[in-house]
């Protein structure tokens, strides 16, 4: 550098590269009522500078669902996940490095459907003046239209 004005001799280096994701496309799918809160997909990207991670709103997809770790990358289903009311869902998240450049990945999530049996049915419990066995709780009757407690 020469003078007050003089010529700066520096060169400069301008960051015009996103992040590039190594994560997949696709979260593994999970059990339909396995629990709210728990970390469903883990976003990851690399690039010559820091990155941190967001979910991209506004897209019509169901990115209220979930909340991200900004550092980590680890996102969170933010709800009890239930086939019958949503068998997938859908979010993109974004990788920004310190320059500002962003990289989208837009990601699945299956939601694996269970055989939800009804409970079994409780067993009936008769009522004192129906109940005609030895005791008035052993639960027998000869009685051809019982009524029940």
């Amino acid at each position: 550098m020469t003078g007050l004005f003089g010529h700066l001799n520096e060169a400069i280096t301008i960051d015009t590269t996103a992040p590039l994701f190594s994560s997949e496309g696709s979260a593994a799918a999970i059990d339909e009522h396995s629990g709210s809160g728990q970390i469903i997909y883990t976003a990851a990207a690399s690039d010559a500078s820091d990155i941190t991670y967001s979910l991209k709103f506004e897209n019509n997809d169901d990115v209220e669902s979930f909340s991200i770790d900004s550092l980590t990358g680890e996102v969170r289903l933010t709800a009890d996940p239930d086939y019958e009311s949503q068998a997938s869902y859908g979010f993109i998240v974004v990788a920004t490095d310190a320059a500002g450049n962003k990289a989208e990945q837009a990601v699945t999530l299956a939601i694996n459907d269970l055989d939800e049996r009804p409970a079994p049915p409780s067993q009936p419990d008769l009522s004192e003046d129906s109940d005609s066995g030895v005791s008035n709780d052993d639960d027998l009757t000869n009685d051809s239209t019982p009524t029940f407690r």
